[in-house]
């Protein structure tokens, strides 16, 4: 029988059992990957998808790039990458309308979180939850006073309730026996006020700070120890650079008590100049907002108000203050900067404290026609557009009142009362007189009033009191200047409800003052000066309803009728100068009040023509209140008012000096904005609603 083959079974046969080892020659099959990198991809070679370099990349030696991770795709990359990008520009698109549409106030604090590394949905949050803070606190006045909740009727109610002590605010003449209430000052720490009701801090920490301050001169001390001693107005001056800006042998911490003293008791009155900016750039060596002149100015006008009190030291930090600020003005004043300006405000109440009133008022005119020069007095418009949030800000401070003629109003106050004016923390010599610091207080406390008072004392606390008050308007009108610029209506609830408080303040302002100065028969200037401001306040706080609300059209002519009969018995008291012919732009004020009334009323006429003789005698001597007059003359009769004879031959003289003026040294006098631009900021009083308005008063009188 044949022998048969035998058959093995084929070496390269696996079935699914078989556990043997594949061949090594078999190939590998390609893993599978989400996505290639850009390289591969576009040039459709196959990726194996290695990091950080596949090897296609490596062996071309070319840049490998992903644009996903291992475990997603391209696809839900992009899709994802889009979601978080419209997010950012939605954030991005908040933050703008914010910085258009937010008071500075708020921006700073925004810019301030930026600079800081918060981002911006953070920043954006912050600045919501002020706003809610804000309106809390606006809407806590009801609840810490009782006196104004929502709605004109509240205001009517108030006025109609307490007729006699609000309306009119202060009586034209009061008894020079009556009897006197408490001071103001025995409760300030009780009194609100619209600076804390608009800052974005909390309501009182600025305000207890400012009451706390006074001024130490000691050595040795670190700003730490320093501030828990005696703290400055702001911590950051104690670590000011003395070198940097003077070089007047002064120290450290009398350099940053001065400095101090000035931001704390001088700066909210005029504002020439941004706090915040201002600080950053002293510590930093900048000179945008900060300057060696404008660094001396205010050493030198600090050091010439404490050196009414006869000390060494200060008579001495006077001198060379005064020395190294007239020289630094000699060589800067042919700049055209923001700092020159602001340091001849301040330069100029310096001189005028040293009886140098030419001197200062040159100096007042140079910094004037620097500030027309880089468009400080400019109206401005909600579409205006600007170069930084500081210059609008700068800008909104000359329409509110900042700047000149406030620093010009400011100097008749001290220089007609005299060293008795002020009560200001001293400044005492370093060494034996430190411990005289301890005497001082920021504002005077209760054992200062005691019965019986001096007048002469009275007449400080209550010029302290006024300056608080005065502080408040002016937050009050930056805030409708705010409400203006941002397109919002300046007759909202929370403006009027501000006003009435400020007007409930004046009240309790004028009920607390010494007989002496209650009485205007044969009272100094200087009361007479006071008394107007008062009246000024509440006329400017009014304004914007007088077309809305009755009673404040009603408050509104009240103030102005006691304003003329004030300028008429300082006229006939004092005669031309000195007197308030010196508060240019409180007859600014006046004058432009008047001309509604101008067909109404005799007495009208003849308190217009008064306010504008005298604004022309002024004018002899200051070109600036010629230019200032002949606006005023010629607004009046494009608006179709018929003026006094007297008043229309004085703008015809007006109109020829115009003419013959050199034109390099005009300012356009269309932008005066000093005191506030009415033209922009409120609409003109209407005649006849003050007409109908006025006939429902007590005496059926106008002015």
């Amino acid at each position: 029988m044949q022998q048969q083959r035998v058959l093995f079974p084929n070496q390269g046969f696996r079935t699914p059992n078989d556990n043997q080892e594949p061949s090594e020659t078999r190939q590998r099959k390609r893993t599978q990957i989400n996505v290639a990198c850009n390289y591969c991809r576009s040039r459709k070679h196959k990726c194996r998808g290695e990091r950080p370099v596949c090897a296609a990349c490596q062996d071309r030696g070319r840049e490998c790039v992903y644009e996903a991770d291992p475990d997603s795709t391209r696809a839900v990359t992009l899709k994802r990458t889009h979601a978080v990008l419209e997010q950012e520009t939605q954030s991005l698109r908040q933050l703008v309308e914010l910085l258009r549409t937010r008071p500075r106030t708020n921006i700073e604090a925004i810019i301030r979180q930026l600079r800081e590394g918060d981002d911006v949905q953070s920043a954006i949050s912050n600045a919501d939850a002020a706003v809610e803070r804000l309106t809390g606190r606006l809407s806590g006045i009801e609840v810490q006073w009782n006196l104004v909740v929502a709605g004109r009727d509240t205001l009517r109610d108030l006025v109609r309730s307490n007729f006699k002590s609000l309306y009119p605010v202060i009586s034209p003449v009061r008894s020079a026996t009556s009897s006197r209430t408490s001071s103001t000052s025995s409760s300030k720490d009780r009194r609100m006020t619209i600076r804390n009701l608009l800052s974005t801090d909390e309501p009182n920490d600025r305000q207890e700070r400012i009451h706390a301050v006074t001024t130490p001169l000691t050595t040795g001390l670190d700003p730490a120890s320093l501030s828990r001693l005696r703290p400055l107005v702001d911590d950051r001056l104690a670590a000011v650079e003395t070198r940097l800006w003077t070089t007047v042998g002064v120290s450290q911490i009398e350099m940053a008590n001065m400095l101090s003293v000035y931001l704390c008791w001088h700066h909210t009155g005029h504002r020439l100049f941004d706090e915040d900016a201002f600080i950053q750039d002293l510590l930093s060596g900048d000179t945008e907002h900060c300057s060696q002149l404008l660094v001396n100015a205010i050493c030198s006008f600090v050091a010439t108000k404490l050196g009414n009190h006869d000390r060494t030291r200060t008579r001495t930090l006077r001198q060379a203050f005064t020395e190294e600020a007239t020289r630094l003005w000699a060589e800067n004043r042919q700049l055209f900067t923001v700092t020159v300006v602001s340091a001849a405000c301040i330069l100029s109440l310096s001189n005028y404290f040293h009886a140098d009133e030419t001197f200062a008022t040159n100096i007042l005119q140079h910094g004037y026609y620097v500030a027309g020069r880089l468009g400080m007095f400019s109206a401005m418009t909600a579409t205006e557009a600007t170069i930084s949030a500081l210059q609008k800000e700068y800008k909104t401070k000359a329409i509110a009142g900042w700047g000149y003629y406030s620093a010009c109003t400011a100097a008749t106050f001290h220089v007609l009362e005299g060293p008795t004016y002020s009560r200001e923390p001293s400044l005492p010599a370093v060494g034996e007189d430190v411990a005289d610091t301890d005497t001082w207080q920021s504002w005077p406390s209760n054992s200062d009033v005691e019965e019986p008072t001096p007048v002469a004392t009275s007449s400080s606390i209550a010029s302290c009191a006024l300056a608080r008050l005065m502080s408040d308007y002016i937050s009050l009108r930056r805030y409708l200047i705010d409400a203006r610029l941002a397109g919002r209506d300046t007759s909202e609830v929370v403006s009027l409800q501000m006003a009435t408080l400020l007007l409930h303040n004046l009240t309790l302002w004028a009920d607390s003052l010494h007989p002496q100065l209650q009485c205007y028969a044969s009272a100094r200037p200087f009361v007479l000066e006071m008394h107007l401001t008062a009246h000024k306040i509440v006329l400017e706080s009014f304004r914007p309803f007088v077309g809305r609300d009755r009673i404040s059209a009603q408050i509104y002519a009240s103030s102005l009728k006691q304003m003329t009969e004030l300028i008429r018995q300082s006229h006939r008291t004092w005669g031309t100068l000195p007197n308030l012919s010196n508060a240019v732009g409180t007859l600014y004020n006046v004058l432009y009040s008047l001309i509604p009334f101008l067909e109404i009323n005799p007495e009208a006429n003849e308190s217009f023509l008064l306010v504008a003789e005298i604004l022309h005698h002024q004018s002899g001597t200051n070109p600036m209140i010629a230019d200032l007059l002949r606006y005023v003359l010629a607004s009046a009769v494009e608006k179709g008012a018929r003026l006094p004879p007297e008043a229309d031959e004085i703008l015809q003289k007006l109109l020829v000096e115009e003419d013959d003026a050199n034109p390099d040294e005009k300012v356009d006098a269309s932008s005066f904005s000093f005191i506030a631009d009415l033209n922009m900021l409120y609409s003109d009083p209407e005649a006849a609603t003050l007409r109908s308005s006025v006939k429902r008063m007590n005496d059926g009188r106008i002015l």
